[in-house]
């Protein structure tokens, strides 16, 4: 109910089409919806910033297909390989 909504009604139907495929057919609940809760300035380089954001985003998709690396490649709309390289590149070996 805070979100600004800046993107207006694409953005919105954006949120909405995110929660449904993340809520995987039940209600949709907060956590389902793209919106982050705070918003941290990012500090660095280009590089520094991006792993920081490929770290997070991997381990959240892992931990949500609990470790499942086909299911959170498919999710990311990656190849498993690439998954597997990504994870390996980031140093997030243990997940």
């Amino acid at each position: 109910m805070s979100h600004s909504w800046p993107g207006n009604v694409r953005e919105l139907k954006h949120m909405v089409e995110v929660g449904m495929a993340r809520s995987g057919g039940r209600q949709i609940g907060p956590g389902d919806l793209p919106i982050p809760e705070t918003r941290h300035p990012v500090r660095g380089s280009w590089e520094v910033a991006l792993g920081d954001f490929k770290r997070t985003l991997l381990s959240e998709v892992l931990a949500r297909h609990h470790g499942n690396r086909s299911a959170a490649a498919r999710e990311l709309g990656i190849s498993r390989q690439g998954l597997l390289y990504q994870i390996r590149k980031l140093g997030l070996k243990d997940l």
